[in-house]
Parts: C-alpha cells; structure tokens; sequence
C-alpha cells in the first residue's frame, strides 16, 4: 500500500493543494489497485488515517474478476 511518507516524498502523486493538507486528511484508498478514492478532512482532535476499500470503480469490472466467475461456470450444470 502507499503510505503517507512515499506520498509526501513523490511530489506527482497529488496536487500540490492535497499535498499540504496531507497532515489534516483521512485517505480512502483501495487495497486492490491502491488508486486513492478519496481524501477526507479530519477533525483536529483526530489522528489523520489511511482507511482501505476491497474494491474500487477502477477495478470494479477487471479481467481478474471476470476470469473467478467464468472458472465456476459449467454448462453441463443446467441439464
């Protein structure tokens, strides 16, 4: 997964406007494809946190996906 520190040392990650509000946001990032889904405003009483989802739009349809559910299908099931 991409931690706060690789993101922090790659300046082409984020924007520069995400970059600096790094230390004050919860980050919502998919433990499939590691896109970051979404950046959340903490509270200030709140450690800033890196939250996972299972699946992303970005990989919701991918071929990895398709290849799980076409290897239970068996046609001679339905007879």
């Amino acid at each position: 997964m991409v931690n706060r520190d690789t993101i922090l040392g790659n300046p082409g990650l984020l924007c520069p406007k995400c970059t600096s509000n790094l230390d004050r946001t919860h980050i919502v990032q998919c433990k499939k494809c590691h896109t970051i889904v979404d950046i959340i405003l903490a509270e200030p009483s709140e450690e800033p946190y890196t939250y996972f989802v299972d699946e992303c739009s970005c990989c919701h349809d991918s071929a990895e996906k398709k290849t799980r559910l076409d290897s239970v299908y068996f046609p001679d099931a339905y007879v």
